[in-house]
């Protein structure tokens, strides 16, 4: 059995399509929908409610209260499951595949030592129009884990989020506290699995990750969008081993090389001391002094 957790916030527009998209899985594997919104500010929650009240049970609605932020929402929502496998999808994305939950069931139960499944995703725009563009599972050695994107490419996610099927006890051993700061905890979160067991790939598209130009993230400056991931990468890193952690350092090196790129473009020299300000703000002095640490320049 499986549990599926939609992360939704102030996506009124799009929570219909999402939640159907579960609901026309074809599969009797899918115990409860978790929704959890945390706090939205449109119709959000009325839109879960209603769609909720007409079937019976199937759809739990978690309201959050106050805003918790990415991060704990996810978390929050986590603890509710009860079912030895949990699926995730984002409030304005979607499953393209009616069969998406059972091949990745079937394809964990093939490969016992498996944690976890993963797929492509199409890339679309608000108006739902096709832009062309697929967001592939990494490669990372033996596992079919690494980096595809190019060299200053902003936030390359490991795998998307609406892709991961994932065994319910693992996933709960992810639960960091430092990474509530950041709306890039996806990021974390996937290179913690990364460490903790085999991770299977479903080669073909099953989902559409809906890239929106005025989302929470997306809409903050590229600069501070870039520290925010530079910071998160930096108390990734402490937290892996191996091969995963002299992988990880060569993406650490990257950011850095990012942020001087960026930060010398005439046109986003303005964003610079907003960007800087909020980095001090954070009050990590580990961060701070890794910004002018030789090794993560070279």
């Amino acid at each position: 059995m499986i549990d599926v957790v939609i992360l939704t916030y102030n996506q009124e527009r799009w929570i219909d399509q999402a939640i159907n998209s579960v609901l026309n899985q074809r599969t009797t594997a899918i115990n409860r929908i978790i929704v959890a919104d945390d706090a939205s500010k449109d119709r959000t929650a009325d839109i879960v409610q209603n769609i909720a009240d007409q079937h019976h049970g199937k759809i739990h609605l978690l309201a959050q209260k106050t805003n918790l932020g990415i991060n704990r929402n996810y978390f929050t929502a986590i603890q509710h499951c009860q079912s030895p496998w949990v699926a995730f999808l984002e409030g304005d994305d979607y499953w393209s595949d009616a069969d998406k939950i059972a091949l990745q069931l079937q394809s964990l139960s093939e490969n016992p030592t498996q944690i976890a499944s993963v797929h492509p995703v199409q890339v679309v725009d608000e108006l739902n129009q096709n832009l062309n563009e697929a967001l592939p599972p990494c490669r990372f050695g033996g596992q079919k884990i690494l980096d595809p994107y190019p060299i200053l490419s902003i936030y390359p996610p490991v795998f998307h989020t609406g892709s991961l099927v994932v065994k319910t006890e693992v996933i709960r051993q992810c639960d960091r506290t430092e990474f509530d700061f950041s709306p890039a905890k996806d990021m974390a979160i996937h290179y913690l699995l990364l460490q903790m067991g085999e991770i299977g790939v479903i080669p073909s598209s099953l989902g559409v990750y809906r890239l929106l130009q005025n989302s929470a993230f997306n809409s903050i400056s590229l600069l501070k969008k870039t520290a925010i991931e530079i910071l998160t990468h930096l108390r990734l890193h402490p937290l892996l081993h191996g091969e995963l952690k002299a992988f990880h350092k060569q993406r650490i090196a990257l950011y850095f090389k990012y942020w001087a790129h960026i930060s010398a473009e005439p046109s986003l020299t303005h964003q610079l001391p907003a960007a800087m300000e909020w980095i001090i703000q954070t009050n990590d002095e580990e961060f701070i002094q890794s910004m002018i640490e030789p090794e993560y320049c070279n």
